[in-house]
């Protein structure tokens, strides 16, 4: 492992929480500006590569006493996270489903670990510079809702569309936004 880190902390967990304070002032800056929420992003969570003790403290620090809803993104596989990290002080967990075939699986069994939160259901793959099956992606929306609810699913993208050339990243979001308004 290589990190500019390396020289001021001999583990990593202490650079988390320092982290974690700074960005506090980050959050609180947000909110006091008017920000409607904020979303972390954590692409290493459901790696292994984290402690997952470490994370959901630092994720403690960011969101404790905050008003806005505080949201957070986590990409891979969920099987061995999930009840960790639905466990985490947030009010939005945002997961992928579309481009992983495991993580709708591991919500079906584990809707009840997230009473009280909204999921962001990723519903369209965001890795493939294709258009999503609409026919696929209403099935699998169909068992989101069934596993929590349609009031608490927000749809969107697995992740971010930056990989994927602009006229297919319209029809994604073209699929998720009318999915979204049958839906509702």
């Amino acid at each position: 492992q290589s990190s500019r880190l390396e020289s001021f902390y001999k583990d990593r967990n202490p650079a988390i929480i320092d982290c974690a304070h700074a960005l506090r002032r980050e959050v609180e800056s947000a909110e006091k500006a008017g920000a409607k929420y904020v979303q972390i992003d954590d692409p290493f969570l459901s790696t292994g590569m984290v402690d997952l003790k470490v994370a959901k403290e630092s994720i403690g620090i960011l969101t404790d006493g905050i008003e806005m809803p505080m949201a957070m993104q986590v990409c891979g596989n969920l099987n061995e996270c999930f009840k960790d990290i639905a466990k985490f002080t947030i009010d939005i967990l945002d997961c992928e489903f579309a481009g992983n075939n495991v993580n709708i699986g591991v919500l079906e069994e584990n809707a009840d670990l997230l009473k009280g939160k909204k999921l962001g259901f990723g519903c369209v793959d965001s890795a493939v510079n294709a258009v999503d099956d609409k026919e696929e992606v209403r099935a699998l929306v169909e068992r989101g809702i069934a596993a929590v609810g349609k009031e608490n699913m927000l749809l969107d993208p697995d992740c971010g569309l930056r990989k994927v050339d602009i006229p297919i990243a319209m029809e994604k979001l073209k699929i998720i936004s009318d999915l979204a308004k049958e839906f509702n």
